[in-house]
């Protein structure tokens, strides 16, 4: 074998895919087209380095170029591989996770609370729950407070189209126009692929009567929908946490029922240290005045 043949064959041994198993030694489509483009570049490269005199370097040098301006390429385009990419939300995920509340903190068996700051920059402790049915209860309560007023009286507004005789011939079909166009107000918001129990409460009142059936269709929604977010929402809290914003939205559910508990001790209390003040006050001032009108 000739010196030149000699050189060319220890160059192909060098870069041929011997280093790979015998079942791997094809190449897939995609694979083999980024290689050949590779290898365009790094001919370009070569033929570059030759017009301007520089001196001879071995292919595989080249080659080594290509990848690293391919490299750099990459970060200024801002393409990232799929492999690269379900790192990253995996890293991101995890970072999420460990920035997130536990639900443990707040329900459970070794629940110790958690301070919070609210949106108002003040400080509230929020007590732990270790009765799952005051959990619960607590939930329903929560999830009640977060349904929107508008989502509600749009939901009525469209649920009373039924009481209009214009809108269909029989009560039935004005029911199903209705209901559908009240469904439709679902669809936009976070509450989106839980239609279906606004259906179940229309169905579950239809033998309602006509002017009482879009307020207790729209009474039943709120149910159902309280009943699924409460039994729902602390699955996926289990699972990665509770993010700041719906710790203080719990928060602020809980401060407003400790408020009202606390407006209402105060109510029930007040009559009963007045009532006798104010009988024995009152028969003094009725004595003094009688004594006094007598003496008149």
């Amino acid at each position: 074998m000739s010196e030149p043949n000699k050189k060319r064959s220890a160059y192909f041994d060098k870069i041929r895919l011997g280093h790979r198993k015998t079942e791997t030694m094809n190449m897939d489509e995609e694979m083999f087209a980024q290689s050949v483009g590779l290898s365009h570049l790094a001919v370009d490269l070569a033929r570059l380095a030759w017009q301007q005199g520089e001196p001879n370097r071995e292919l595989l040098d080249y080659l080594n170029d290509a990848a690293y301006l391919v490299n750099e390429a990459a970060k200024h385009t801002g393409i990232i591989s799929e492999e690269a990419l379900d790192f990253m939300l995996k890293e991101s995920a995890e970072q999420r996770k460990a920035s997130q509340t536990p639900l443990s903190a707040l329900n459970g068996p070794d629940a110790a609370g958690v301070e919070v700051i609210m949106e108002d920059d003040s400080k509230f402790t929020f007590p732990p729950f270790t009765s799952e049915r005051g959990w619960k209860e607590f939930l329903e309560k929560h999830f009640r407070r977060r349904l929107p007023d508008n989502l509600k009286s749009g939901i009525l507004e469209n649920l009373l189209n039924s009481l209009d005789e214009k809108a269909g011939e029989t009560v039935l079909q004005r029911r199903e126009s209705a209901l559908k166009a009240a469904v439709a107000i679902i669809y936009p918001t976070v509450w989106n692929g839980l239609e279906h129990l606004l259906e179940q409460a229309a169905a579950e009142n239809q033998n309602e009567t006509v002017e009482n059936w879009p307020k207790a269709v729209l009474k039943r929604w709120v149910d159902l929908q309280t009943k699924w977010s409460a039994e729902n929402w602390p699955r996926y809290w289990a699972a990665d946490g509770l993010n700041y914003s719906t710790l203080q939205s719990l928060a602020e559910t809980k401060r407003l029922g400790n408020k009202a508990k606390g407006s209402g001790k105060r109510r029930l209390a007040k009559p009963v240290e007045e009532t006798g003040n104010k009988v024995s006050v009152k028969a003094k001032k009725q004595g003094t005045a009688r004594k006094k009108q007598g003496r008149g």
